[in-house]
């Protein structure tokens, strides 16, 4: 597994950031116009093993803004992978 290095600015802390491991499965439904090459996303089921949640809306939301996160990135940006890193230049 690939994890990159970030320095958060103090000399002490030196790993690597955002590792989060998940039991998640996510099933989309989507339709493709073959002539414009459209997407458009129909049905969209996620499921998640949280572990022992104490606020439900904020894990829900915390669920349903990753869903739209991840939408966005399959059809709405330009988001470029490489070796393993988010290499997108804004």
């Amino acid at each position: 597994m690939n994890n990159p290095t970030t320095l958060f600015g103090m000399k002490k802390i030196s790993r690597s950031a955002y590792a989060a491991f998940a039991w998640a499965v996510y099933v989309a439904e989507v339709t493709v116009d073959l002539i414009t090459y459209g997407v458009s996303v129909d049905d969209f089921v996620a499921l998640q093993e949280v572990g022992k949640v104490l606020h439900p809306v904020l894990a829900k939301g915390q669920i349903i803004g990753g869903v739209a996160q991840g939408i966005g990135f399959a059809l709405y940006e330009k988001v470029i992978w490489e070796n393993g890193a988010c290499r997108t230049v804004r």
